[in-house]
């Protein structure tokens, strides 16, 4: 049975090690009950990440915002459809939010994503080393390839 406090240590261990040896790749977080999250890091910053829900980091991002009306949120659903693009992408292509804001925005999730994980029972931890341009297979975001944004672990 896996102890949480043993891997609460190793998430903050691997959390630290990717930042200090600067590495890329991708950080897998499972926690009880099947939840799960990844965490893309390019060069030892956090970069992207899996939600491991339906919406992606982009989308979570602009819709906590409450910048978006209903009907726009409609329209960018109805677009995302037609073009088979992420409702993040198509909320991004209204224009609505300045591309500071934006910025700032994607910055604050990602880094409440993470947070969010130093609450759950961890039950494993892991980092699988890969390249930059690569992502694992069921990686689930639009984020790294709209955006640089760059986090430090630390």
């Amino acid at each position: 049975m896996p102890h949480p406090e043993n891997n609460f240590g190793n998430l903050t261990d691997q959390l630290l090690s990717v930042g200090r040896r600067k590495a890329t790749g991708t950080l897998r977080v499972s926690g009880a009950g099947g939840c799960q999250k990844q965490f893309f890091f390019n060069h030892g910053c956090l970069a992207d990440l899996d939600t491991g829900r339906e919406d992606t980091a982009l989308e979570a991002a602009l819709t906590a915002t409450g910048a978006y009306s209903e009907k726009e949120l409609k329209r960018a659903r109805k677009a995302a459809s037609r073009s088979g693009q992420t409702l993040g992408t198509a909320l991004l292509e209204l224009g609505i939010l300045p591309e500071a804001e934006v910025a700032e925005t994607i910055r604050k999730r990602l880094a409440e994503e993470l947070c969010e994980v130093f609450a759950w029972d961890i039950e494993q931890v892991e980092l699988v080393e890969h390249k930059p341009d690569e992502r694992l297979e069921g990686f689930q975001s639009e984020l790294a390839d709209l955006y640089e944004v760059l986090l430090d672990p630390e």
